[in-house]
């Protein structure tokens, strides 16, 4: 029991006296008639999320702005929703990384996603993401659509600061000029 105590004293010593703490990570979607994938998938976000950035398509039809203030107000999440004229995917990510700085510059770190990502639970530790690094690197996991389970390598976790920005070439990637990356053990299916 003492060996017990004195490891739970030196953690919280190292965790608080030194000023080490667990990273805050806003998480920004883009969201156009997705409400069964926030309902499906939201709730999986919530014990590694502290808040929440959603660019809403102006043309979403669908309940999704319901969805998500039922599923973060009862779980007492600080979010910010945005109303977006969609115009490319590059400049809807890049609205959606200004409002995490903007309203969340407490937050450490913010991740990119879309609603229809499952995160692999047991893969994701917040203790991986720290300041010696600009981009973390994590796996997705593709759907099926040939039967193989495809994966890859997205850099779409990033640290909160202003100035971060993604452009669209084929697929969207990160505009933010020459960074360091960190690879994570955190995985995502799709």
């Amino acid at each position: 029991m003492f060996n017990y105590m004195y490891f739970a004293f030196l953690l919280c010593f190292q965790l608080f006296v030194c000023g080490e703490s667990q990273p805050s990570v806003v998480l920004t979607m883009l969201c156009r008639d997705e409400a069964v994938n926030l309902i499906a998938n939201l709730p999986l976000w919530l014990p590694f999320i502290d808040k929440f950035v959603f660019v809403i398509d102006d043309r979403s039809t669908d309940n999704s702005v319901e969805v998500i203030e039922h599923a973060l107000g009862k779980a007492k999440k600080e979010y910010k929703l945005i109303s977006n004229n969609f115009t490319g995917f590059g400049a809807a990510r890049t609205l959606g990384l200004t409002a995490a700085w903007e309203s969340f510059p407490t937050s450490t770190h913010v991740m990119i996603s879309d609603p229809d990502w499952v995160p692999i639970v047991h893969t994701i530790n917040l203790n991986e993401l720290d300041d010696h690094a600009d981009v973390f690197r994590f796996t997705m996991f593709d759907a099926q659509r040939d039967g193989n389970n495809n994966k890859r390598a997205m850099d779409w976790i990033v640290r909160n600061r202003p100035g971060n920005a993604m452009k669209y070439h084929l697929h969207e990637v990160l505009s933010i000029g020459k960074y360091s990356v960190k690879l994570i053990g955190w995985q995502v299916r799709e």
